[in-house]
């Protein structure tokens, strides 16, 4: 199970004089991820690094770390390490760092950027989070008892239900249950039910 957070947090961790201040926060896109970045960059201009690493949730898990000057394999690479032991998606991590005048060498920098990145994570609230698939589920009103009995065996989550002639209730389904969901769909076709697939996400369990 992945874990996600609601609220941003941060750290901070000073080693001979470098000072390195953590900030977490939520994103859903890699716009939201630029967006954030642009505004630290715009807060400390004039910071020696802002070092960062990323995880989303998108059809597949995608996640990146950037050294942004810091000798290769430093920066980016703990922080990403961070994120990925604390199993978290949708977040971004960067780490602000203001040299302080003694060099700290390779090792001394991993440690630093691990440290700050484990401080920023465990000071953040974690809810958890499953990679589901989204479905409009359509049926007559006289199937609700049973649609809800379907929804009730796979651990399905509604998010919003529209009542016209039907109801057109909008769900999502664990991915490792999605195939039987749908065939179980499929079997209730001639009672008039039908479904849209409206992609995969994450959502709170």
């Amino acid at each position: 199970m992945y874990h996600t957070i609601s609220t941003s947090a941060g750290s901070t961790f000073r080693d001979r004089g470098s000072k390195f201040t953590g900030f977490l926060f939520p994103v859903s896109t890699r716009g939201d991820i630029d967006r954030e970045l642009k505004a630290l960059h715009g807060r400390y201009p004039d910071a020696t690094h802002h070092c960062y690493a990323w995880r989303l949730m998108e059809e597949s898990l995608h996640e990146y770390g950037a050294d942004a000057g810091e000798p290769s394999g430093t920066a980016g690479a703990p922080i990403l390490n961070a994120l990925r032991e604390a199993s978290l998606v949708n977040v971004l991590l960067v780490v602000v760092r203001y040299y302080g005048g003694t060099k700290l060498g390779k090792p001394g920098l991993i440690h630093a950027y691990s440290e700050t990145a484990s401080a920023c994570i465990a000071a953040a609230v974690t809810v958890p989070v499953v990679k589901a698939a989204g479905f409009r589920v359509l049926y007559p009103y006289n199937l609700k008892r049973k649609i809800a009995g379907l929804l009730h065996k796979y651990a399905i989550i509604e998010t919003g239900s529209e009542f016209t002639d039907q109801v057109a209730a909008d769900v999502w389904c664990p991915v490792e249950s999605a195939d039987l969901f749908r065939a179980d769909l499929d079997a209730l076709s001639y009672l008039e039910v039908s479904y849209v697939e409206t992609g995969t996400g994450i959502v709170r369990y």
